[in-house]
């Protein structure tokens, strides 16, 4: 039996389905098995080696978001931390500057 929690991961991709849970999903469903295996190989040749990815998909699967929505958020969370970080390595330098200029004087 196949509970909720487990649907829900296959949905983001954490985990997969056995060859087992995809016939029997197939002929539940009346669907060619080969479909489900063949976008199962593809999903996962797409993920594995894709840090940011596993990382969109375990955000969105916690926050029960879309992975539209996950990656919209987490790419414009990039951009404000991208834009901090150079606004703070700016005003690093300007206060080093100022503290060289009080020096010579």
């Amino acid at each position: 039996m196949v509970d909720e929690k487990t649907v829900k991961k296959w949905e983001y991709g954490l985990i997969y389905p056995s060859l087992d849970e995809i016939y029997i999903i197939s002929e539940l469903y009346m669907f060619p098995a080969i479909n489900l295996i063949t976008a199962k190989n593809n999903s996962l040749k797409e993920g594995m080696d894709s840090i940011h990815y596993t990382f969109i998909k375990v955000f969105c699967y916690i926050t029960g978001l879309s992975m539209k929505v996950g990656t919209v958020i987490l790419s414009c969370a990039l951009v404000f931390l991208l834009i901090y970080a150079v606004n703070f390595f700016i005003e690093c330098a300007r206060m080093f500057m100022s503290s060289r200029r009080e020096l010579k004087l």
